[in-house]
Parts: structure tokens; sequence; C-alpha cells
């Protein structure tokens, strides 16, 4: 049953919402581990974006119930302080909030319950502006999570949060456009507390919201596990880092100059042998080459990377190296302050394919594509090693090469996918705009992942286009199949001649439920067409083999549908029909 929980006093309302039945229960009668959460949720989930009540509610209630006019302006620090913080955002995204939790807020009952509970206090420190010198200390040596929103070096908390005897995460937004916050919020802190609390930090996670902040200035922190910096660029010295990840908008200058800095090639060189995971994006110059030797990072198993730059794979492996066995993948974005994006973007997506082609191929020998059209407009087209058995077209068509990482391309979401794209329009366009996708022509394997039907504001002569283009396909997978799918690849071209005439194993996969089903007739007649259109009395143009799959749904019985495959091979429309076994 979902339940919403609210506080009020000492007692808490359950909500089902099943039901309009209330029932009011003592907050002393819930667990101690479901007022800890409960508490959890309310002040670190629910963050202080609005006032608890208007300022103007507040000093009505104070003129029936009087209450120290200190007090009263700490009220309003607060709630000028979430005023500015709202402007900033989507009113969305705070639709609901509960707004400020402060301590005066919590009952009586509620405090002595979590007094002694120091996790609660240490995880929720920094959400609580004017509770902060409390919280860190009723956390005790508690390491604490510091959650800062829109954090202004204007603002004094971070005075209360260095008292705290160590800390173990720093995350949240920084406010203004200025550097100040930065070194308020870091550097402060690590002059302040003497670098002892410091050498317990094992995650930083930091978005800064003005303009892109590059700095030299380095911070040590000997535990610093997970390091996620967004418009932000902060040097960490540390020797044990795993995770790192850094991201600039589009909105910011492409070229923020990253490869080029001292002290994120320090930083690289100080963790390599225990970074795991890395993402960079719009962190090098379209042309940016390293001018040093390559740091070679042997442990790393994930690298993203995201730009325009046709040779952003260059300017990466110019800056550090990677082992084989590492997944890549490179997001082809625009960044708005380049000329020519579509001109760039489709130049970094044909030299990526290229790139991670050649690699499978000298690997392998051969490779073939997967496109993904998946929920939320992600499209990508991956670079795989093929099976042993994929000529056949039954079961796996692709393995995982033990000495070499999956390699994938992920295309611009923003300019594609919004408009109902999926992969074959955004390889239309740019096969449209000149650019030679030389990667699509020797890929002996292609499976096309859908999660949705094409869509009709989209011309269906993508899929011939992209097809086209592919003259070394052999085997096609289509997860996700419809009769608009079926009636492209299995059209005519204007000479008659049957389109895809080298294809030996048609595939057919449902990756959604056909509504309404496949129509048996029209994907009977799209085979009639290309076995016999054009061509001379009596001599189909016979497709070698195809494969239906048990989930593929069709609008006859499944008596009437192998009825039908049968006419398939006794009309030779079809060598070798496999249907749903």
């Amino acid at each position: 049953m979902a339940v919403r929980v609210k506080h009020s006093g000492n007692e808490c309302v359950l909500t089902s919402r099943r039901a309009t039945v209330r029932d009011y229960l003592p907050f002393s009668q819930f667990p101690v581990e479901i007022q800890a959460l409960i508490f959890s949720w309310a002040a670190v989930i629910d963050p202080p974006v609005t006032p608890l009540r208007p300022i103007a509610m507040l000093r009505a209630r104070s003129q029936r119930n009087p209450i120290p006019a200190v007090d009263l302006e700490d009220y309003k620090a607060e709630f000028d302080g979430a005023h500015r913080l709202r402007n900033r955002l989507d009113p969305e995204a705070i639709k609901g909030s509960l707004g400020f939790i402060q301590i005066s807020h919590v009952c009586q009952e509620w405090r002595a319950i979590l007094l002694s509970m120091r996790q609660v206090w240490a995880d929720s420190v920094g959400t609580l502006p004017l509770a902060t010198a409390d919280m860190v200390a009723r956390a005790g040596s508690c390491p604490v999570t510091v959650t800062v929103s829109a954090y202004s070096s204007h603002n004094q908390e971070i005075d209360h949060i260095v008292e705290a005897s160590a800390i173990r995460a720093i995350r949240g937004s920084l406010a203004d456009d200025d550097d100040g916050d930065v070194d308020n919020l870091l550097w402060t802190s690590q002059d302040a507390i003497a670098g002892h609390p410091i050498n317990a930090l094992e995650a930083v996670d930091l978005f800064g919201n003005g303009y892109a902040h590059v700095r030299d200035d380095t911070v040590f922190a000997s535990s610093l596990r997970y390091l996620s910096l967004q418009n932000v660029f902060v040097a960490f010295i540390v020797s044990s880092l795993q995770s790192l990840s850094i991201v600039y908008d589009e909105t910011w200058y492409g070229d923020n100059g990253l490869g080029e800095k001292p002290a994120f090639l320090d930083m690289l060189r100080n963790c390599r042998l225990t970074l795991e995971e890395m993402k960079l994006f719009h962190c090098f110059g379209p042309e940016f080459m390293s001018s040093t030797d390559p740091i070679n990072i042997p442990a790393l198993r994930h690298l993203s990377v995201g730009g325009c730059s046709p040779i952003l794979l260059e300017s990466i492996r110019s800056c550090f190296t990677y082992p084989s066995t590492c997944d890549v993948d490179l997001h082809v974005i625009k960044d708005i302050w380049l000329d020519n994006n579509d001109v760039r973007k489709d130049r970094a997506l044909q030299h990526a394919l290229r790139a991670f082609s050649d690699e499978v191929v000298t690997r392998t020998g051969s490779y073939g594509l997967v496109f993904n059209t998946l929920p939320n407009d992600i499209l990508s087209i991956s670079v795989c090693p093929l099976s042993p058995d994929s000529s056949s077209g039954k079961g796996d068509l692709f393995v995982v090469h033990p000495d070499l990482g999956s390699r994938t391309v992920y295309l611009d979401a923003y300019s594609e996918a919004k408009y109902g794209a999926d992969v074959f329009t955004a390889l239309g366009y740019t096969l449209e705009r000149g650019t030679d996708l030389s990667a699509l022509r020797s890929a002996r394997v292609l499976s096309v992942v859908r999660t949705t039907k094409l869509n009709d504001r989209h011309p269906h002569t993508f899929v011939h286009s992209v097809l086209a283009k592919m003259t070394e396909l052999r085997v096609l997978h289509l997860h996700g199949v419809d009769n608009a799918m079926m009636s492209e690849v299995c059209r005519t071209e204007d000479d008659g001649k049957p389109f895809l005439p080298h294809l030996q194993v048609l595939r057919l996969s449902a990756e959604y439920p056909s509504e309404p089903r496949i129509r048996l007739s029209l994907f009977s007649a799209s085979l009639e067409a290309r076995a016999g259109r054009g061509q001379p009395k009596g001599q189909a143009c016979t497709l070698p083999c195809l494969i239906v799959d048990q989930d593929v749904e069709f609008d006859e019985s499944l008596e009437t549908q192998r009825s039908k495959a049968a006419v398939y091979e006794e009309l030779k429309w079809v060598e070798k029909v496999y249907w749903k076994q």
C-alpha cells in the first residue's frame, strides 16, 4: 500500500492512495528506524526550497503570540534565501515541497527520540541552515554529509560545518557567479579544520549554476573516492579516486581547456592506478592535442566523453591512455559557441564510428552494428564483435570479446530525438548533409532495437537511405517490427530490382506490443513484392532465411500463420522459414 506521511505536532497522518480513511498514530509508536527515515525524507530528500509559511503570515502570528524579535529576523533571513533560490528553479521542481524544516518545527517527543541517533544528524547537516551548529553537535564524532542548496559565500553556515569532527561528503549547488563560493566551501574548510576532517572526505558532488569555473588551486583529500563536478572544476590531490565526472553544459564555451590545466593532469597522475570510471563532457577544445606524454590509466573500466570535435577521441588519447578492455562511450553533442554545429557533429559521428569499427576489426576481423532507440529519446549506435554463428541469424548475434570493451556512440538527443526521431532519422539527416559514414558499408550484421513505432512525422525513406549504404549487410534483426518497417525492408528499387539483394537472413522480434497487431496479409504482401516485382516470370528473388520469434504478434491465429509460412517456401519467396520455433 502506498502511504504518504505527514507530521503534525506529535502525531503522524498516514494517507493511503487507495482509500480515504486516515489513521492518526502517536509518533512514538513508529519503530525507531521509521522515525529516522521520516526525518531524513523531510530534511534531505525534500530540500529547503519554499518557506513553511509566508513572512506576512509569520508576522500576523507574532501579533497573536509574540516571539522575540531576533527569532523573527532569523526566519526572515531563511525566507529571503528561499525566495532567491525559488526564483532560480522551475516551479514544477518545487511543487509540493515542505519547505524549511527547523529544529523548532520538530515536536519535543520527536526530538527526544532522535537526540541519540547521531547518524541521522550527520546525514542531514547543511539542509537546515539555522540548525547547522546544533546538528553538528548532535552528530558528535560521526562523519557528516554536507548538503548545500544554492550555496553563496555570503552564507555563514560553513563556519558551523567546519566544526564537525569529520566530513564524509559535500554535495549541492553554488548560487552566485563568484569564485568565492568555491573558495569558501572547500578551501576555507580545509584551512579551518587543520586538515583532519578533510581526510575523511569520500565524495564531492558540486553543481555550479553560474558561469563555468576552472581553477588551478588544489584541495588535499586523501580518502576521496567519488568526484562529480558540473560547470566547475576543482583539482584534488588524491591517490585513491575511483570515479571522476567533469561536465560542462552546452551553454558554456566548448574549449574549457582542462587538457591544458596542469592541475587536471596532476590529478590524473596521482589517481591513475585507482581510477575506474571517468566522464568528461565539453572538457576539450575542438582542435586540442596534448603536448605532453599521455598518462596511462590501467584500471579504467568505463570512459564516457562528450563533445562535437571530429578529433575528440584523438584528443583524449593524447591526454591519457586506457586499456582495450575499457568500455568507451562517445556522446556527439552540440556546442552552441562553435560555428557549423551540424557539420561538426556529423564529422564527430563519422570519425567515432570509423575509429570504433576499425578497433573491432583489428581484434576480431568483422563487426556488426546495433541501432538503439530507447525510452527518454536515447539514441545510440554500438559497434560489436560478431559471434561465430551470427551468419545463421539464430541465437546471440554478438559476443563480448575478452580483450575488448564495448564501443558505443550516443547521438545528440536534443537536436534529433526531441522531434520524435529514431536512429535511422538521425543518420538520414547526416547522410543528406553529405557526410560519408563509411562504417556503415562494412557492417555485416545490423540489429535494430526500437521500443516505439516509426514516427509518422518523419519519412520512412530514411530507413531506405541508411540501409542502402550498408552494402555488406547479410543479417538484419528487427527488435520491434510493424507493417511500415516491413514495407521499407521489402521494397523494390526504381528499376524494379529488390532492395537489399544480398540479405541472407531477416529476423523479427517484438520489442513493444504491436497495436494493432501486424496484419498477416500485409506482411505476406511485402514478402511477395520483394520476391516477384521486377523479376522475370517464374524467377523469384528468394530471401534465403526468415526467422520470426515467438513474441511477434499477428492478427491471425498461429495455425493460419504457419500455413502462410509454408506458402512462402512453396512459392520461393523464402527459401527457409523458422516460424515461432
